[in-house]
């Protein structure tokens, strides 16, 4: 949980200085920040690309989730 944390944690803070440092572009391919709220989608929405892996990564956390739950044994 703490790699995990620590990951999400860098990437928090990493989105929103990547538009100012060149070396950083690549993290707006690779963010999901970026494909929810990279391109002012309260001005032109959700692009379709963005919100289909949003939604994408969304059933698979789902799924996994469902998997290991049903997995444990919990008496």
């Amino acid at each position: 949980i703490a790699i995990a944390a620590a990951v999400a944690f860098v990437a928090c803070m990493a989105a929103p200085f990547a538009p100012l440092i060149p070396a950083l572009d690549w993290l707006a391919d690779v963010s999901p920040w970026w494909w929810g709220f990279g391109e002012d989608p309260i001005a032109d929405g959700i692009k379709a690309g963005g919100g289909a892996a949003l939604l994408a990564g969304t059933a698979v956390f789902v799924a996994l989730g469902i998997f290991g739950f049903e997995r444990r044994d919990v008496r």
